[in-house]
């Protein structure tokens, strides 16, 4: 060792012991490399890995990188600088070895689809599709291991399987919707023996609703983007009749809903300030006459709205349930992207007056995720747009988010069209019969109209 000190001690050969530690076994490195600066923990990995020690090894995510060795970091100077190519940080001792960069050829196989495309899905529907893999070499392949890169994300189990030349296996991926509108990209890495690059299989998928509304949400913070517009349209391509936002009168864009016939797209003006603050629904719910969805929300995206402290990893802070009637139930599910071992769910409640909530069933469990069911019954003789602030609670946590949906009078048909906000919490709209002629949008008093907005044009 003791080359090694005056080494160490000397300016001059800072770049060859740069080298040399880099050519040294991975645990003779780390016993002999000096303690870490103290801002290195900043660039450690500071939680869990969330995998479960369940995983088999071979599906197991691969260790991560350990942070730099100082005695290896690159210098400040030319020749310093040089070591950069050839010095690698020190492996602690232990670790499971694997290649720094994936070299070589591609393993030889082809992906019937080439892109796992789901398409578009309803809000927390888990679809699945399969992908015939082939191999179009000339040796046999052998499956070691299947990597999705999403909790979302699950696979048939193909380790070990061994894929003759010319002959094909089936992946089957199966991947979760979010609970809210959105696009969601995965990947599933497959190494097979004797090759380091690994097999790349590509998922995609739109979450929506049969009407999809674009942009998906509205940006209003720090006043901005306080008007502007949607697109609302059928995915079935179906025509249908915008009925109200939020129990509002919709203003339309080159449509004249008292002339025009319904449409499958609509271009639609909003103006955030027709709402008081106190008003301001952090979901925007706009009604339909779609038969397969009655009702749509647009995030609001506001100071008034947008805090929201998770003590719990929900996929969605918020829930709707299909239309019901009055005095009916509406039911929800909360999506957990956690299990509550050791943490069971004690109550759910409610803060809107006259409504009530509890849970119903067993929680599921799928994987790492938790699924609680409950239901909702609006107010006596309730009937509009329920908007309703939930509480659900263990005995350490609490969490607050929003349950909505459309409630109709029992026996009432189409649409149910402007509303007026519920003295106790504006952002729940409550109909109430109509005089003759006013039962839609078609009828809309003009001074329910936001001002200020660009006038209507055709196209």
């Amino acid at each position: 060792m003791a080359p090694f000190r005056i080494l160490l001690r000397s300016r001059s050969l800072l770049a060859p012991l740069a080298l040399a530690t880099a050519l040294v076994p991975a645990t003779f490195a780390s016993q002999q490399a000096p303690p870490p600066p103290t801002t290195a923990p900043t660039t450690a990995p500071t939680t869990p890995p969330t995998t479960p020690t369940t995983t088999p090894p071979a599906t197991r995510p691969a260790t991560p990188p350990p942070t730099r060795d100082p005695a290896t970091a690159p210098g400040r100077d030319g020749a310093r600088d040089g070591a950069r190519d050839t010095a690698r940080p020190a492996r602690p001792a232990g670790a499971t070895p694997r290649p720094a960069i994936e070299e070589g050829p591609l393993p030889p196989v082809e992906l019937d689809p080439p892109i796992c495309d789901f398409g578009f899905v309803r809000p927390g529907d888990a679809p699945s599709k399969k992908v015939t893999i082939k191999n179009v070499g000339d040796k046999p392949l052998l499956v070691l291991a299947v990597q999705p890169s999403c909790k979302c994300t699950t696979v048939n189990d193909l380790v070990g399987s061994e894929i003759a030349p010319g002959a094909t296996v089936e992946l089957e991926a199966s991947m979760r919707a979010q609970a809210g509108v959105s696009e969601r990209r995965a990947d599933i890495k497959i190494r097979f023996q004797d090759y380091e690059r690994v097999t790349n299989v590509q998922l995609r998928m739109e979450t929506s609703l049969p009407i999809r509304v674009m942009p998906p949400y509205i940006n209003a913070i720090r006043e901005e983007s306080m008007s502007g517009r949607l697109v609302v349209e059928s995915l079935d391509k179906k025509p249908f009749r915008v009925c109200s936002v939020h129990g509002r009168a919709p203003v339309f864009v080159g449509f004249d809903p008292a002339k025009d016939e319904p449409r499958n797209q609509y271009v639609l003006q909003y103006d955030a300030r027709q709402f008081k603050r106190e008003e301001i629904p952090r979901y925007l719910a706009i009604e339909t006459d779609h038969p397969d969805c009655r009702l749509v929300d647009v995030f609001f995206r506001h100071e008034a709205t947008n805090p929201v402290r998770p003590e719990f990893k929900l996929a969605e802070y918020r829930c709707s349930f299909d239309p019901i009637e009055s005095n009916g139930t509406g039911k929800f599910k909360v999506d957990f992207n956690e299990l509550l071992e050791g943490e069971p769910l004690t109550a759910i409640e409610t803060t809107l007056p006259g409504a009530t909530v509890r849970w119903v069933g067993e929680p599921e469990v799928r994987g790492e995720y938790l699924t609680a069911y409950a239901e909702i019954t609006p107010p006596k003789d309730f009937a509009g747009i329920l908007y309703a602030p939930i509480t659900i609670r263990t005995e350490r946590r609490s969490q607050v988010i929003a349950v909505f949906g459309l409630v109709t009078p029992k026996g009432h048909d189409g649409c149910l069209g402007l509303l007026t906000p519920l003295a106790a919490d504006p952002r729940t709209m409550v109909w109430s019969p109509p005089s003759a002629g006013a039962t839609d949008a078609k009828a809309a008093p003009k001074e329910d109209k936001p001002k200020d907005l660009a006038p209507v044009t055709g196209g």
